[in-house]
């Protein structure tokens, strides 16, 4: 015996898969929206490094990162670097260097999650498939 509730909410999602088969595009253009909001929060976020540092990621920082490293001579640091989390530290040009390569790690991976997560947007054939798919 199935309850009225549940056969509402079989006929809801039938209907949701109906408009679905009509509106794919849309609804797949909308989902990959919502993957690059994700990428962007995961990239843009406060950056920690493996050295325990926080950095922000936003351009302006990324120049100064790269700045002091093209600046500072090899065992150099700068003495009252302020950090994410508002902390002034003596930070190394290994330790830039740390923060620009794990950067663009982070970076890299957010993106290769994006093209994997829209290359499953794409494949989708059902909109339970479809809403399945979360950064």
């Amino acid at each position: 015996v199935v309850s009225l509730d549940e056969k509402m909410a079989t006929e809801r999602q039938e209907r949701k898969e109906e408009r679905f088969v009509e509106n794919s595009d849309f609804f797949k253009s909308r989902k990959i929206e919502e993957i690059k909001k994700g990428r962007d929060a995961e990239y843009n976020a406060i950056l920690v490094t493996s050295d325990g540092l926080q950095f922000k990621s936003d351009l302006e920082t990324i120049i100064d990162v790269k700045t002091l490293i093209e600046i500072l001579p090899d065992g150099g640091s700068f003495v009252g670097y302020k950090s994410a989390d508002g902390s002034y530290n003596v930070i190394t040009k290994e330790q830039f260097q740390t923060a620009i390569t794990e950067g663009i790690e982070r970076k890299t991976a957010a993106f290769a999650k994006e093209a994997q997560l829209v290359a499953a947007v794409t494949a989708a054939t059902t909109l339970a498939e479809l809403e399945a798919i979360v950064w």
